[in-house]
């Protein structure tokens, strides 16, 4: 994994000299403590084999960044050239003894998305699980949208059932990147299929939702 380094911050544009004077991941969060990552004896681990134990352990005595120093950061990642440089963030604020937010996750995620990197998605979403960063809609539909431009119909499906699942209700950009998805996997019926059930649940198309459709039919 790449480590965000003061000439790593440079080179997305980002240091401190430049863009109004943001600094370093580092110096962002050198104003607040570092939360006590010692694990601490618990009885409750039969289920987990010992280095899960501790993983866990460390993530539940990690707290997530505060707000107001996660708007800088996710500056720096929408800004930032790649997907690579995304996850470096992220684990530079981890270094920190922080947990990334659910926002910081879904611009991460994003920049997998346009790039078709469905795995690397998929795996930024389990890790914010295992955070207890609760994923939201539009993180799901980020990771949709990864899985569509890889091509990926089995999970993009997989995750617009999850969505419900999880106590949340799919929106439009849900249903019309696993559409998406299907038509790039010439699953021409299971994108149409996707489109009527939209409609039948009053979740009015627009555009991108008719284009898909429209493009599954041509495969």
């Amino acid at each position: 994994m790449l480590r965000l380094t003061g000439t790593r911050i440079a080179s997305l544009g980002l240091s401190h000299a430049g863009r109004g004077g943001v600094s370093s991941p580092s110096s962002l969060l050198s104003a607040f403590p570092t939360p006590n990552t010692t694990c601490t004896p618990s009885t409750n681990n039969l289920y987990f084999r010992p280095v899960e134990v501790l993983m866990l352990r460390s993530f539940a005595s990690l707290r997530q960044i505060p707000k107001q120093k996660a708007l800088p950061y996710m500056k720096l990642i929408k800004d930032a050239r790649s997907w690579q440089d995304g996850i470096a963030i992220l684990d530079e604020i981890e270094r920190s003894g922080f947990v990334p937010n659910v926002f910081l996750y879904s611009a991460v995620i994003s920049k997998c998305a346009k790039e078709g990197k469905w795995e690397e998605a998929l795996k930024m979403k389990k890790k914010m699980v295992g955070q207890r960063v609760k994923p939201n809609v539009v993180v799901y539909n980020a990771v949709i949208d990864a899985c569509a431009n890889g091509c990926n119909s089995d999970e993009a499906i997989k995750l617009l059932r999850e969505i419900e699942e999880q106590g949340l209700k799919p929106d439009v950009k849900s249903f019309s990147a696993a559409i998406s998805a299907c038509g790039k996997s010439a699953r021409t019926d299971d994108a149409l299929s996707l489109f009527v059930e939209m409609e039948e649940r009053g979740i009015e198309p627009n555009v991108i939702s008719f284009n898909a459709a429209i493009s599954a039919c041509e495969k």
